[in-house]
This record gives structure tokens, sequence and C-alpha cells, in this order.
């Protein structure tokens, strides 16, 4: 009766599983369709040039970004999956070892998400030691949980009520479990949302954050500046680069400024090409 109760648990779960992930699906490919529009508008003020060239149209990069969070997706769901397959809890050393995997998943999600989103993005918040203080402190806290989520018995809802005995026995125990796997679907909903957003969007930032670019050396004093790829070429712009002193901090930071507005289409085979970060980047040429 207890084998009949955990697989009628678990393959709910899973049902859920194959009916909340097409959801997720179709919810980042709006994310993806407005993310991209946004950041296509906002290079369009701040570089001069049509939006269209910054609207991502390549199918097969969307593919792979839905890919990443299905895979995600299933990742998050692992607990109640590998318990399917092994009949039943987890042995101690495993649940320790998925544990630890899925929890370094979480981490980096998270604290991409304060970073690239959070702070670059909507500025809420300056990514610095106590954002990271309180994403390693969630990791600690789902770690446990996890480690839970393998070892427990699996008994929720409905199932107590097909055998009393059961229920008399378990009642307690089914109360704590409950509430466990309120917070596991309640923390994987979390992430997956942080995860779309992180990649649904195009770039994760303003264009006026993005601070590396790739560089066409002409001559010695003559640059242009690689904004974007268009149909095999690289629309590029004339660009100067110089080392101005920062007057408040007393060192020198490196500055781009290119010729908002005036832009070619380039081939850049044979080209000499060269990957930099700038301090400040700027359209005033």
């Amino acid at each position: 009766m207890i084998n009949k109760l955990k697989k009628s648990t678990l393959w709910k779960c899973i049902t859920w599983i194959s009916i909340i992930l097409p959801i997720v699906q179709v919810i980042f490919l709006w994310v993806n369709k407005s993310g991209n529009y946004s950041y296509a508008r906002d290079a369009e003020v701040f570089y001069g040039i049509p939006r269209f060239y910054f609207s991502e149209g390549n199918q097969e990069s969307i593919i792979i970004k839905l890919i990443y969070v299905s895979i995600v997706g299933l990742i998050l769901c692992s607990p109640i999956l590998i318990r399917r397959f092994e009949k039943g809890k987890v042995n101690m050393i495993p649940s320790i070892i998925y544990s630890i995997l899925i929890v370094f998943m979480n981490f980096m999600v998270i604290s991409e998400f304060c970073d690239k989103y959070l702070d670059n993005r909507l500025k809420i918040i300056e990514f610095g030691w106590i954002p990271l203080i309180i994403c390693i402190a969630i990791s600690i806290a789902s770690f446990i949980m996890y480690v839970y989520m393998f070892r427990a018995e699996f008994y929720f809802g409905n199932d107590r009520k097909e055998n009393e005995t059961v229920e008399n026995n378990l009642a307690g125990k089914n109360r704590k479990t409950s509430n466990v796997y309120g917070l596991f679907i309640f923390l994987s909903g979390a992430i997956i949302f942080m995860y779309v957003l992180l990649v649904g969007v195009t770039t994760g930032s303003d264009p006026s954050n993005i601070r590396k670019y790739e560089i066409i050396k002409i001559n010695d004093s003559k640059y242009r500046v690689v904004l974007t790829y268009h149909k095999e070429l690289a629309v590029t712009m004339d660009c100067k680069i110089e080392n101005v002193k920062n007057t408040n901090r007393g060192n020198y930071e490196k500055r781009l400024k290119f010729n908002k507005g005036h832009y070619k289409l380039d081939s850049i085979k044979g080209k000499d090409i060269i990957y930099d970060k700038f301090d400040i980047v700027t359209g005033d040429y």
C-alpha cells in the first residue's frame, strides 16, 4: 500500500511537471520577444541607427535558450524524478551529492539575477557583500531542503485519505513533508522565473552599460567599433579611444567615443580585430 501511495504522488508530480514546463516555455518566448524589442529600442536611441539591426532574428539561439530553460526545469524537478527511478527515498551520500549540484546551479542563477538584472538592468540594488551573503544563506537553506526531499517519505494531499492506517501513523511526518514540499515548489518556481528573465532578454542590460566591444584597427590612429552583426556583416562606426584622467579618483580611464548615427556594414574577414573593455562609452564623437 505504501509503494502504491508513493507511486501515486510521484506520478501526480510528474504530470504537473509535464503541464508546467510548456507553460514556462511559452512565458520564456514572450519574455524573450519583449526583451529583444526593449533592447533594440534602447540601442536605436543610444547608437543612432535603426533598431532592426539589434533585433535578434536567430531562431537557433532562441531554440538553444529554450532547451536551457527546459533543462533547468528538469534539474529542479530531479528530486522527484530521481526518487521515481530509485523507487523510494535515496541513500544519504547520493542525496548530498545531488543536492550540492542543484544548489550550485541555484546559487549561480540567483547571484547572476541579482548582478545582471536587479543591479545592471533595473538598478534596484548594488550587488555587493549583502546580496552575496543572502544568496549563500538561501543556498544553504535550499541544500537542507533538497536533502530532505531526497530522503523523506512522499505522502501529500489526498494520498492520506486512501489509507487511514498510513494517515494515523504518518500524520506528523506528512505535515512536515508537505511544508517542505511547498517550499520546494516555491523555490523551483522562483529559480525558473529568474532564469527565464536572465536568458529571455538579449543582453540583460541597457546598451549604455555595455563596456566590452570588438574594435577593428584600420591603422595606428583610426579605429572602427563593431556594434552588432547583420547578415554576416558587421555594423560598424568610426570611433576614438582615449585615456582620460578621473579627477575624483586620480587614475586614468579608457574611454570609447563613437560617431553616433553614422555607420557602415563591413566584412571583418582579414581585419585586425581587438576585443577590449572600456570604462566610459559615449556617442560624443
